[in-house]
């Protein structure tokens, strides 16, 4: 197995729990919500790069009758997907109380987190759509890292994973640390309570 598809197979792993992990936004905090958040898009990002041959094949071929349509309705998935990540994103900015409190403060309304939870929901829903179409080639991979996982590369990435997952970790901790802190001056925007 290539370095691309094991790659490839970690990034997904890992935006599959981050993603559900932030839908229990009360469970979580407010602070790991938004910065989580935020980084969904950027490894959402990072799939299309992955992917990208891919993309601009189907892309460059989507209305000359040479793709099955199979492929036709997986690239519309797949921008669907692109689009509810988006709203997702934008609609987690404009109501942020965190990373950008004064947008937060003055665009956050209840339609707009309305909007942010019912695209969460509905985005939660496509990437199943998506997780059962490639079904087949995610098991396959996921057998083929364990069979290889005696090989360097499988070890290096899984080395270099668990080194982001650590920095990752002390870096939320730090600042669940300041968070707190700053949560018992009462008049601070990013305190999370469950009115």
């Amino acid at each position: 197995m290539n370095d691309k598809t094991l790659t490839k197979i970690m990034l997904d792993i890992v935006m599959a729990i981050l993603f559900v992990t932030l839908i229990f936004a009360h469970e979580t905090g407010l602070v790991f919500h938004e910065i989580v958040g935020l980084s969904i898009f950027a490894l959402f990002a990072s799939h299309v790069r992955l992917n990208w041959s891919w993309v601009k094949n189907v892309t460059k071929n989507l209305f000359n009758g040479k793709l099955k349509t199979s492929a036709k309705l997986r690239y519309a998935l797949n921008v669907t997907m692109f689009l509810t990540i988006a709203t997702i994103t934008i609609t987690g900015i404009l109501v942020s109380q965190v990373v950008f409190p004064s947008l937060g403060s003055s665009l956050g309304s209840k339609l707009l987190v309305l909007v942010h939870t019912w695209t969460t929901y509905l985005g939660l829903g496509l990437f199943g759509l998506h997780i059962v179409l490639h079904g087949h080639y995610l098991m396959e991979s996921v057998r083929r890292i364990f069979a290889n996982l005696r090989k360097s590369n499988a070890r290096e990435t899984f080395v270099r994973l668990g080194t982001i997952a650590a920095i990752v970790i002390v870096l939320y901790s730090r600042v669940i640390s300041i968070a707190t802190n700053q949560c018992e001056q009462p008049v601070y925007p990013i305190c999370y309570t469950d009115s």
